[in-house]
């Protein structure tokens, strides 16, 4: 928790050279509007689980994750309520259970081809989310991975106007097509 609520800092840049970056070590700083992570770091916890290090930070609004970045921890961006653009890399392989909870300025999101799974409610919450763009066609979806929020009593409600463009044929497409969003197939 190094920069726990250090509402100093307004942008971040972690470099290549940083492994390890602490549990909720950024969490709660409601300044930074700006992150790139130039690192595929680890947290001192169980394989990155709860790492929630950059959650809460509520006036992020760009995120920009550069190549050698494999994966987005779990509620790694949790709450980050401003934020409306991300940039995945095209190295990311995996993003983890409520990764992007509750990040409501997000309208639209593009998964690159190489990302193997997007976790269990990995986007739940993102309600103005309406168009997800899966460029894989392995890329797996868990449960509630895309396209719900939750009602008060934490039940999952689908987003009505949302839509899935993927390949035809897709594990994308058959998500979509389970859970009745609309979809605009290629390839």
């Amino acid at each position: 928790m190094a920069f726990y609520k250090c509402n100093a800092l307004s942008a971040l840049n972690v470099p290549s050279s940083v492994k390890e970056i602490g549990t909720r070590a950024f969490s709660s700083c409601k300044s930074i509007k700006t992150i790139e992570l130039n690192s595929d770091y680890k947290t001192n916890v169980p394989y990155d689980e709860y790492a929630r290090t950059f959650e809460n930070c509520t006036s992020l609004q760009t995120l920009k994750i550069s190549e050698g970045v494999t994966k987005i921890s779990e509620k790694a961006f949790a709450k980050c309520t401003a934020l409306s653009s991300i940039k995945f890399s095209d190295t990311i392989k995996n993003i983890f259970d409520y990764a992007f909870e509750e990040c409501i300025s997000l309208t639209e999101i593009t998964v690159p081809k190489g990302v193997e799974d997007i976790g269990y409610m990995a986007f739940i919450g993102c309600k103005n989310l309406t168009k997800a763009e899966i460029k894989g066609d392995k890329t797996a979806l868990s449960g509630y991975s895309l396209g719900y929020y939750e009602d008060k009593y934490k039940n999952p409600i689908r987003i009505s106007d949302f839509t899935i463009y993927c390949n035809s044929g897709s594990k994308a497409e058959s998500y979509a097509k389970a859970n009745k969003f609309q979809t605009v197939t290629g390839g």
